[in-house]
């Protein structure tokens, strides 16, 4: 009973918590990959630069049930969310079976586990972005091939490594970041067998029994060689696939950024403070000998390797940006909770009174937690209503083939995609047009708020040089790199002039009514001196 009040509690706290996002409009690569999802007339997509074929058949569904309706699309991701969590709950209590075989609690243990992943703030990219559902679901064949692969008393039978493979092949038929999970399935393995009494631990069994996996993973990137012509396609494969030494330390970057949101320095120095109490506490109780401990190892061990496809991209440290990548790591390092949780549990016991103070402690934990992912979560409302100003503005866009130029369009909105690098897409899908050159992005910027202001002033004795300021607190310096021109796209050309000022220079060609940029929300047509 305790579980199933520990489960329902988490899931309706996380429900909660995505609301402000459910009816978002979408943002940044959501509508590249709509346009793929929707311009394959077969079952599998079009060739494109990834091989994400689950991921676009989920967006077929969404639309065949609600059109272009966003929230359809956000209501699918939260549901695929807590089925992930439901995963994790069951890897969790799976392994503390096998940690203490015939002990009681391991559907409370599951419980908890499960409620800790589904209501950490740093999985907001993952869920409250659309298209971040690719990495959802390769968490879901990730977790799923590790419950399978766990659940029973002992080594897989055949069926159960067959239904693992299955699983494992669809998460990486939603998302190639699934493809470390036969070395983290491994590296838990390799925890479990730690922690048996030393006359029977078989570490080495343990970790080549999951040969099976390794060669689902090995048909997948055959598959990719196929398919796409390389190991890592388009995005990411010069870092996710060859990264060199740097990829170990992103990759504990990564797994630290599983837990710990993108903060400034005084909350990493917070974090740090907590994480040697916790390391304290192991040391004078001597934990680090348990066999929860030893779990432990393997599960922090199954997260690296679990961030390691993701870890050649970087991951922001003071920002949400590229809180995704973390998505399927933090599946498997909450399950270094096991052993503590069985611990806690077992501490509190049948006691009334300890019981009602565990629950009036759990409860908070997941009020709390529930009110800081909520808070995230409405940055991505911010930027979808940002985001449906600016790609649904017909006053810039007033005839398909007008051919528009937006000189700066939103990148970010405090760590939410907005334009992102997809800004053209987007506009073509909120007017239902075809013509992929109908507009254009120059220059990205981050905005700190919708209403945010960008200062465009023509240049004096020059009707067709502007200056664009970057210098108030509402707008982040754009990414143009010093030396001009750092842009030039249908005779607009853009470079740095100061460290605050980007300089925009028209070829005589432009047509002045077409070239757009972004001030107080919504595009605005740039004016001829004077005008």
């Amino acid at each position: 009973m305790a579980a199933l009040v520990v489960a329902l509690g988490a899931a309706g706290a996380t429900v909660a918590a995505h609301t402000p996002s459910w009816h978002a409009p979408f943002v940044g690569d959501d509508a590249e990959a709509l346009l793929w999802a929707l311009g394959s007339e077969g079952p599998l997509p079009r060739p494109n630069p990834h091989l994400r074929p689950l991921t676009l058949a989920s967006l077929r569904a969404d639309h065949a049930v609600a059109g272009l309706d966003p929230w359809a699309y956000h209501l699918t991701n939260i549901a695929l969310h807590l089925a992930v969590g439901a995963l994790v709950a069951g890897c969790a209590s799976a392994l503390h079976r096998r940690l203490r075989p015939g002990a009681p609690g391991s559907a409370l243990v599951g419980a908890a586990v499960g409620a800790v992943f589904v209501l950490l703030p740093t999985h907001t990219e993952a869920v409250s972005w659309v298209i971040g559902r690719s990495y959802v679901l390769a968490a879901a064949g990730a977790l799923g091939a590790t419950w399978v692969w766990f659940r029973g008393d002992g080594p897989p039978r055949p069926t159960a490594r067959a239904a693992a493979s299955g699983a494992l092949l669809l998460g990486l038929l939603a998302n190639e970041v699934a493809i470390t999970t036969p070395f983290a399935v491994a590296a838990l393995a390799a925890g479990l067998a730690w922690a048996r009494p030393r006359g029977e631990r078989d570490v080495r069994g343990a970790v080549l029994g999951t040969a099976p996996l390794v060669l689902v993973g090995l048909a997948y990137l055959a598959l990719r060689v196929l398919t796409l012509g390389s190991l890592g396609g388009a995005y990411g494969a010069e870092g996710s696939y060859d990264a060199g030494p740097r990829l170990v330390g992103r990759a504990l970057a990564l797994v630290a950024r599983a837990v710990v949101p993108g903060v400034g320095p005084l909350g990493w120095v917070v974090a740090a403070v907590v994480g040697a109490v916790a390391v304290g506490v192991v040391v004078v109780t001597r934990w680090w000998r348990t066999p929860g401990a030893r779990l432990a190892a393997g599960a922090v061990g199954a997260a690296l390797l679990a961030a390691l496809p993701g870890a050649g991209l970087g991951v922001s440290l003071t920002s949400t940006e590229g809180e995704r990548l973390a998505y399927v790591a933090s599946g498997f390092l909450v399950l270094a909770l096991v052993g503590p949780v069985a611990a806690a549990v077992d501490a509190v016991g049948r006691a009334p009174g300890r019981r009602l103070g565990a629950a009036a402690v759990a409860a908070v934990a997941v009020v709390t937690a529930a009110v800081g992912l909520a808070g995230i979560d409405a940055r991505w409302r911010e930027a979808g209503a940002l985001a449906g100003a600016v790609h649904g503005d017909r006053r810039a866009f007033a005839d398909e083939g007008a051919g528009a130029v937006v000189l700066v369009a939103p990148d970010t909105l405090e760590g939410a995609y907005v334009g992102r690098n997809a800004l053209a897409a987007t506009t073509l899908l909120e007017h239902g047009w075809t013509d992929p050159t109908q507009v254009t992005e120059v220059v990205p910027v981050a905005l700190s708020a919708p209403d945010a202001t960008i200062p465009v002033r023509p240049v004096a004795g020059a009707d067709r040089t502007w200056r664009i300021d970057l210098s108030g607190d509402d707008v982040a310096p754009a990414p143009v790199p010093g030396g001009g021109p750092a842009f030039e796209v249908e005779g607009v050309a853009v470079r740095r002039v100061a460290a605050d000022t980007l300089q925009v220079e028209l070829g005589p060609g432009v047509d002045l009514s077409t070239v757009w940029y972004l001030s107080g929300g919504r595009l605005r047509p740039l004016r001829p001196a004077g005008g």
